[in-house]
């Protein structure tokens, strides 16, 4: 049997060690964190971007491709919305990563 071959199986032996195998913990999903990327193009994307930040998804937004009018109504509405689901803002560049509460941002 190829060493590939017990990849797929999950039979895995080493002559030099004990055939018994420790059960290993498992990656537990439940607890991932999701982040979009966006560049909202209008006011119109406004509704999407608060609703996954009302799912517990944070969001990177990129206003580059935004007029500046737009992008402030829009910023403004996301600053409102993330208040109101105690979530935080911070500014990376010329995009803006919002989060709701739970995340965790570190600078190193």
């Amino acid at each position: 049997m190829s060493f590939f071959d017990s990849l797929s199986t999950g039979n895995f032996s080493n002559k030099n060690k004990s055939t018994k195998t420790k059960n290993r913990p498992q990656l537990k999903t439940d607890n991932v964190q999701h982040i979009r990327i966006f560049s909202p193009k209008s006011f119109n994307d406004t509704q999407y971007l608060i609703n996954l930040l009302k799912s517990g998804i944070g969001i990177i937004v990129d206003f580059s491709d935004t007029n500046e009018p737009d992008a402030q109504r829009i910023f403004d509405y996301l600053c409102g919305a993330t208040f109101a689901i105690n979530g935080t803002i911070r500014r990376f560049n010329s995009s803006f990563f919002i989060s709701p509460s739970g995340f965790k941002i570190c600078k190193d």
